[in-house]
């Protein structure tokens, strides 16, 4: 872990995916604190959501947390690591941004992002205008060149996908960073309309609890490599419910 003396992760969405995702990442950053007194970890969690008992089904919550804020929720329920103790810390940010404009007062107002560490912003999502507007803010000229990855994950009911997109600051930090090639993340993820790119929190509805533990399940993997092998994982890995593969674009 000496190749990242700052680490940075920033989830967005607490939902479906980011809920059953939050305690790997909790786990995992607290057992890299332990090994490594001296690195510096920031983990913020963002979503403006309350639990509602529809959600108990297929998120990572239970009827104790229904009509909590879904970050404070996620951190009353994984308590067990005692992150004061070993100096680990997460923030929450309870707004939603509609824009650009929005996202990055939402960033610079309420995280610390780190010119000199090592960022992760992870897309918990569930449309593609958000999708697009994050995108956006880390290829912008003012951040693209700050070492900063984002992971986009994205599931209906029977099958997902996986999206990596890095900065351009951050192709010297890795192993396979020159040969790293971006998707055309515009044109894969295009807007449509409003009612039809909001997923559903209904029975089953347009997701399931088997696609969400699966996106949480490879989003944690892609981090482990980023954080311990210093290696990119594919710009894009396709999932479904028989299992998964990548493919180029």
């Amino acid at each position: 872990m000496n190749n990242f003396d700052i680490i940075n992760i920033i989830q967005i969405g607490c939902g479906g995916t980011g809920s059953f995702l939050f305690p790997h990442i909790t786990r995992f950053l607290s057992n890299i604190r332990r090994r490594n007194n001296e690195v510096q970890i920031f983990y913020t969690i963002c979503d403006d959501d309350f639990v509602e008992s529809r959600n108990i089904l297929r998120q990572n919550f239970h009827k104790l947390n229904i009509g909590r804020l879904k970050t404070k929720s996620l951190l009353t329920n994984n308590y067990l690591f005692n992150l004061k103790k070993i100096g680990f810390k997460i923030f929450t940010i309870n707004k939603r941004f509609k824009s650009l404009k929005s996202f990055d007062k939402l960033i610079t107002d309420h995280i610390s992002f780190h010119s000199t560490g090592f960022n992760i912003i992870i897309g918990c999502v569930d449309n593609n205008k958000s999708r697009r507007i994050i995108y956006k803010w880390i290829t912008d000229d003012r951040v693209c060149e700050i070492n900063t990855i984002y992971l986009d994950s994205g599931n209906n009911l029977y099958n997902g996908q996986i999206v990596c997109t890095i900065s351009n600051g951050a192709r010297n930090m890795f192993l396979n960073g020159e040969s790293f090639e971006n998707i055309n993340f515009l044109k894969y993820f295009k807007l449509v309309d409003d009612k039809k790119q909001t997923q559903s929190c209904a029975f089953f509805g347009d997701q399931s609890h088997s696609m969400n533990l699966m996106s949480s399940t490879l989003l944690f993997c892609h981090i482990q490599k980023i954080l311990i092998e210093r290696r990119l994982p594919p710009s894009i890995v396709n999932f479904n419910n028989g299992g998964f593969s990548t493919f180029e674009i």
